[in-house]
């Protein structure tokens, strides 16, 4: 059935209009009847009319206005305008807008069933058969077009064009010469992992046509690379960029409506002649296309929109946010760290935090890693520490990104149990003897010891402080016996011994012996030597 919303200011009229659709029977139900266009704007998100049947001239908002606002709302809504003024001027409106029909008021049974025969050629003419999709399979897979779709291939993955490649470009019909070009990357809003081949099939043919059909009489070259369907817009003029994204959102509204499939789309900046770098291009539309986490799926998303625009810092995530998600999963408080990060990444995910979005989840990203105990562990799976933080671009949702972090922090847990139950002990003599062999070393640091034995920072603090140490005090309690024990030979000099037990700077040295021993190093030598004599 196909939703209908009527809108007339005269009661009379829209309950004649009902009477008149009951009546014929048929594929269309009326979904909601207004007295008000202001009423009617406030229900077409949620009532999702396929025709609108209105009133021109109403009180507040004209019945064209009321087209106009549907129709960015809802690109594929269809219109059938009636009117008790037979005005040039409003026909000609009509004719702009592309409705169905414009009737004129007493109206007729025999006009309004002729207007909405209309209306129904229009929408199945929208319906796709499977006699439709074995055709256009074998017209869109052409080795013309395989070889067409290569071509883009290569020119997004090369910096600098040659003058061969560029004439092999022009010659299958890509045309990089002209002034003035644009890249559109397309992808379903669900995970394609999830669909059926024949789903995902079914998408690419028909993609493809709706998108030839839609774009008819424009330059583009069509391909697909890292299974998004993309395209480049080629042109001698400047592109109209407010119809070119109103077209786009009515090519996502046309697959939405005969596939029931949700697709959102990234659109770069445009590149001008002699300065068109594809490759930054294409990474340009992608980037966008990332946004779509915060600004809604079936979304067309200008990377101009999303760039144009710099932080003031005002939706800063403090560093304490980081810093209690990693305490608690070193402490064992997984779920604690779950709902701490579902929590950020809500509140994030908003148009207003676009520009510290992908920066949050990056530092939630390196607060969940730097609290694994044993990151080669971690990496052991053939999982690579920048391929973990390319996955943050992929999110199509806040539950998307969610679920990752779940089962990424699940996995930390899981190694810091393990290392815990198995080793823990063995782990804290294995950073006192690390620090007892190179206490020696004037810049030896928490850092040096991650390094040498493959642990992380916070987990080596946590397992000197279950151990009733630190390692500064640990460290500075080392070198203050040491330099005691050398102290008690009267040639070695105050200068050596400071370099002996780590401290580059004597002066430093004396001062950090003061305060420890209350005593500075002469004077501790000294009171040594009497209790010897």
């Amino acid at each position: 059935m196909y939703r209908v919303m009527v809108v007339d200011d005269e009661e009379s009229v829209r309950q004649r209009l009902l009477a008149m659709i009951e009546k014929m029977g048929g594929p269309f139900e009326v979904v909601g009847s207004f007295g008000d266009a202001i009423e009617a704007e406030g229900a077409l998100a949620s009532l999702k009319p396929d025709l609108i049947i209105t009133d021109v001239k109403m009180p507040y908002i004209l019945g064209t206005d009321l087209i106009k606002i549907g129709k960015e709302i809802l690109p594929l809504l269809e219109s059938i305008i009636i009117s008790g003024y037979d005005s040039f001027d409003y026909a000609q409106q009509a004719i702009a807008l592309g409705v169905i029909a414009y009737l004129t008021k007493p109206l007729t049974a025999e006009d309004l069933k002729a207007a909405l025969d209309k209306a129904e050629d229009v929408f199945k003419r929208r319906t796709v058969t499977d006699a439709d999709f074995i055709m256009l399979r074998s017209k869109l897979s052409s080795s013309q077009e395989i070889v067409k779709e290569n071509d883009i291939i290569r020119l997004f993955s090369r910096t600098t064009v040659s003058s061969e490649f560029q004439a092999k470009l022009m010659a299958d019909g890509i045309h990089v010469l002209k002034k003035y070009h644009m890249v559109a990357v397309f992808d379903p809003d669900e995970n394609i992992d999830k669909f059926p081949s024949s789903k995902e099939e079914r998408l690419l043919v028909y993609f493809k046509k709706f998108f030839f059909d839609t774009f008819k009489g424009y330059d583009f070259s069509f391909g697909i690379m890292f299974g998004q369907q993309l395209a480049i817009f080629h042109s001698d003029e400047p592109f109209d960029l407010s119809e070119m994204l109103l077209l786009l959102k009515n090519l996502l509204a046309q697959v939405q409506a005969a596939l029931e499939i949700s697709m959102s789309c990234g659109v770069s900046k445009t590149g001008q002649e002699g300065n068109s770098d594809f490759p930054q291009m294409y990474q340009d539309a992608r980037n966008a296309l990332a946004y779509r986490a915060l600004m809604g799926t079936g979304q067309v998303i200008s990377y101009g929109d999303i760039f144009k625009t710099i932080s003031s810092g005002e939706h800063k995530i403090e560093d304490t946010a980081y810093d209690q998600i990693s305490y608690d999963i070193l402490y064992d408080k997984g779920n604690e760290a779950i709902k701490e990060v579902n929590s950020l990444i809500d509140s994030i995910s908003k148009p207003e935090f676009k520009d510290v979005y992908f920066f949050t989840l990056y530092n939630l990203m390196n607060a969940v890693v730097k609290s694994c105990i044993s990151l080669p562990s971690l990496w052991k799976n053939g999982i690579s520490e920048g391929a973990l933080f390319s996955k943050v671009s992929t999110f199509k949702s806040g539950d998307d990104a969610k679920a990752f972090f779940a089962d990424l922090i699940s996995n930390v847990m899981k190694i810091n149990e393990y290392f815990k139950i198995s080793g823990m002990q063995t782990t804290f003599v294995r950073i006192k003897n690390y620090i007892d062999s190179n206490y020696t070393q004037s810049a030896l640091s928490l850092d040096n010891i991650a390094d040498e034995l493959s642990f992380s920072v916070s987990y080596i603090s946590s397992i000197l402080k279950r151990n009733g140490i630190s390692f500064a005090k640990y460290l500075t309690e080392l070198r203050m016996i040491k330099a005691k024990e050398l102290l008690s030979n009267p040639s070695s000099k105050i200068i050596s011994i400071a370099a002996q037990v780590g401290y580059a700077d004597p002066y430093y040295f004396s001062h950090c012996f003061k305060k420890y021993s209350g005593m500075s190093p002469d004077e501790y030598r000294k009171k040594d030597e009497n209790k010897k004599a």
